[in-house]
């Protein structure tokens, strides 16, 4: 069984991660054989369109691309302490994006962690 991850397309263009408690919603519904779903995400309300892959807000009117990256597995990943001298493990909503987005072919992913913005791939990982 696959493991999902999903994102939205950002004011910048870019592909920013749900929450993992948004993720979680969208992956439940789409498990579940639905092909639209209204929910909340984030605590604003949004249609979500899983055969056009969108999710549009209901108040705004906004119009997002959404994708779902996908996993066979999650591995454990692991980044470096600020002084450099230790290894420690990320979190398993951290190491579920990373699997999804490396499985799909990404070379990097943006996430939060910590409360960070953070850019992360195979080759490094910064944070804001």
């Amino acid at each position: 069984m696959s493991v999902g991850w999903w994102q939205y397309k950002d004011d910048d263009g870019e592909w920013a991660s749900h929450s993992s408690a948004d993720a979680k919603k969208l992956e439940d519904a789409l498990k579940d054989g639905e092909t639209d779903l209204k929910c909340k995400l984030s605590g604003r309300s949004y249609m979500i369109c899983f055969t056009a892959m969108t999710q549009k807000n209901t108040i705004s009117g906004t119009k997002r691309k959404i994708r779902r990256l996908k996993s066979k597995s999650v591995s454990k990943w692991l980044y470096q302490d600020d002084d450099g001298t230790s290894w420690l493990a990320l979190g398993s909503t951290e190491c579920n994006a990373l699997s999804c987005a490396a499985d799909s072919g990404l070379d990097r992913i943006k996430l939060i962690v910590n409360g960070n913005v953070c850019s992360m791939g195979a080759d490094k990982a910064t944070c804001l």
